[in-house]
């Protein structure tokens, strides 16, 4: 068995052989007929995977300009250009070779440029859906696996800034929050002078009791005698050091 096929195996999420159509791709490929393999990869039926194999069969049976009518697909991911370079080590074809590894970079750099683009597209999106008290869009991206820390940190204090409680209410039981965020949004909330909020984010399981002093410095601060509501709540809790005197 070659590298390349040891590769594929244990990949396959099918068994290729109950799979005509799969088949059909696959002989169309082996006797080098490009009209049918470009007609199959205009379809709906054409899927990853198919394109991994079908780029090492098209290598294997040498037949280069399927190869590189596989690879100019839109949906070719870097993974299979790994694959396909193997195979075409194997075929001890240099230029294919350098072609491949070309593509990937070009692949690479494409799918990077998308997801910063993306990535900036719904946060900017996201802090407007925020200050719009829109929860629905709100939760609709922090569903999305693209969330990162820094969103919810500057989603957190945006939220307290324009009041939206229920939305601080999502944020906080976002699985990707941490404590840093809950202490950037402890400070917000107090000096938006929430009580209510202060409370939520202290009481919070991945709150850092270590953000007490400091925030009680900033409640302090914050009132204008030394003493409020937001001082005693934060006084109060069970972790706040014993030895500190405001």
């Amino acid at each position: 068995m070659s590298f390349s096929a040891i590769l594929r195996k244990g990949t396959m999420p099918f068994d290729e052989e109950d799979d005509k159509e799969y088949d059909e791709f696959m002989a169309a490929i082996k006797a080098g007929n490009i009209d049918i393999v470009r007609q199959i990869l205009s379809s709906d039926v054409g899927v990853v995977y198919w394109l991994t194999y079908g780029l090492v069969a098209a290598i294997e049976s040498g037949n280069i300009d399927i190869a590189k009518l596989i690879v100019s697909h839109d949906e070719f991911v870097p993974h299979g250009l790994c694959i396909g370079m193997v195979a075409a080590i194997e075929a001890g074809d240099i230029d294919l070779v350098r072609q491949l590894h070309e593509e990937e970079r070009k692949k690479y750099e494409e799918e990077r440029k998308k997801r910063v683009e993306f990535m900036a597209y719904w946060y900017t999106d996201g802090l407007a859906a925020i200050k719009a008290g829109n929860i629905d869009i709100v939760r609709q991206i922090l569903s999305n696996h693209v969330v990162v820390v820094y969103w919810l940190t500057n989603g957190l204090v945006a939220a307290i800034e324009s009041g939206n409680v229920d939305i601080v209410e999502i944020i906080i039981k976002h699985d990707g929050v941490v404590p840093y965020g809950l202490f950037t949004g402890l400070l917000a909330a107090i000096k938006a002078g929430n009580i209510d909020v202060v409370e939520k984010i202290i009481k919070h399981d991945k709150f850092a009791p270590g953000g007490l002093r400091q925030g009680m410095e900033a409640a302090v601060k914050a009132s204008q005698n030394g003493e409020s509501g937001i001082v005693d709540l934060i006084r109060s809790h069970p972790m706040f050091p014993v030895e500190y005197a405001v």
